[in-house]
């Protein structure tokens, strides 16, 4: 049956309707062999009303043929589909784990900024759990980043994050750009912890009002991170 794969997604879709589904290929970002065709296939599902919410792209990369700008193209194109892309099994191979450091920089720093892409999922990251030893960016058994893996911890707790503290008088407003996420907001009076809220940023600017006591209106300093 030609039409097995759209009728899987209706069957898992009437069984789950809250779940998003994913159409997940490999050779689509790393080689050219299946980008148009993952492309077409999207705009078919989506022309027949199939119940897909993005395109997974498998990622397993070598540092010894990336292209950023290829990358970046291949990212566009199946981008066109107007799906939001997951980037799974990412991995990035070479025994030379400095130069897998600056590679798995420069390439996880594309796929997080490009606006159609909403999530990377990692294959494998221990050399004890994993298929090929050169793709591990932890080692041994107390899981010790090697320079891949203290990069990509980096990138992902100290790069990728927004850490804000700003003196504030009663009525001011303070405008601020941060990284999409969920935040804990802290408000204090002389140093002094008085009201906490969480909030979450995506890719809409949002305004949050604080309403305090009067007993509280003295506020000497806002923190978010």
């Amino acid at each position: 049956d030609p039409d097995i794969t759209e009728k899987m997604f209706q069957w898992i879709h009437n069984q789950e309707p809250g779940v998003k589904l994913f159409l997940n290929d490999y050779q689509v970002i790393t080689s050219s062999a299946e980008t148009t065709a993952l492309k077409v296939q999207a705009a078919r599902f989506k022309k027949d009303g199939v119940p897909v919410y993005g395109l997974g792209l498998q990622g397993h990369f070598s540092s010894h043929n990336i292209d950023m700008d290829v990358l970046k193209y291949r990212l566009d194109k199946v981008a066109e589909s107007g799906l939001k892309l997951w980037i799974t099994e990412f991995t990035l191979s070479d025994t030379d784990n400095n130069r897998k450091a600056a590679n798995l920089e420069k390439v996880m720093t594309l796929l997080f900024s490009h606006p159609a892409v909403e999530g990377i999922l990692l294959w494998g990251f221990w050399d004890q759990k994993i298929w090929h030893k050169d793709n591990a960016l932890f080692t041994g058994t107390n899981i010790t980043a090697n320079a891949a893996g203290q990069k990509y911890l980096d990138l992902f707790h100290k790069t990728w994050k927004t850490y804000f503290t700003h003196n504030i008088q009663p009525g001011n407003t303070i405008q601020t750009h941060a990284f999409k996420g969920d935040y804990l907001l802290n408000i204090k009076k002389n140093g002094h912890l008085i009201h906490q809220e969480h909030f979450s940023l995506d890719s809409t600017a949002k305004d949050i009002i604080i309403n305090l006591t009067n007993d509280h209106q003295d506020v000497s300093h806002i923190s978010f991170g």
